[in-house]
């Protein structure tokens, strides 16, 4: 049977924690139903998702995950790129006293649910995408742990609007 593919890039000091959460994209890419995608996985430090979410979004600070999705091609398996953020997952466990492999998987599941379609700017939106996190980590993931941030401006101000931004 053909899986999922996950095309990795990463510094040599991250190899390891790319392969297990190359392995955790996998299995959550075949318990969506999506055993012959393909996704681009990259793992960075501060300073390049800084400059590439200055770049993609216009917004000139770090964030722990980027998604692009792919145009859709037909008869292309590949869903697009993920970019996850290796120092802010660092923190973000250090602060909870949790595994840097365990902030970093729900950074790419979030991203991962971001390039099959999934988004949090509206209330319906979050809560979906929010039960899709709960049920592939069995644990909360980002969107429950800090929906206010989440959420775009205008849901958390109570002035959501149905639109389309890239994801993040």
């Amino acid at each position: 049977m053909i899986g999922p593919t996950v095309w990795l890039r990463a510094r040599p000091v991250h190899r390891a924690l790319a392969r297990t959460l190359t392995r955790e994209v996998t299995a959550a890419l075949l318990a969506l139903g999506q055993p012959r995608a393909e996704v681009s996985l990259t793992l960075l430090g501060d300073v390049a998702m800084r400059r590439l979410n200055r770049t993609a979004r216009g917004i000139d600070r770090t964030t722990d995950v980027l998604s692009f999705p792919q145009a859709k091609v037909p008869g292309s398996r590949m869903l697009g790129d993920l970019v996850v953020s290796v120092a802010v997952a660092r923190r973000e466990a250090q602060r909870r006293g949790r595994a840097l492999s365990r902030e970093l998987r729900l950074a790419a599941i979030h991203g991962l649910l971001h390039l099959l379609g999934h988004d949090h700017h509206t209330p319906r939106e979050l809560a979906r995408m929010a039960a899709a996190e709960q049920r592939l980590l069995g644990e909360t993931g980002l969107i429950t742990r800090a929906s206010p941030e989440r959420a775009s401006p205008e849901l958390r101000t109570g002035r959501a609007r149905a639109r389309r931004r890239p994801a993040g």
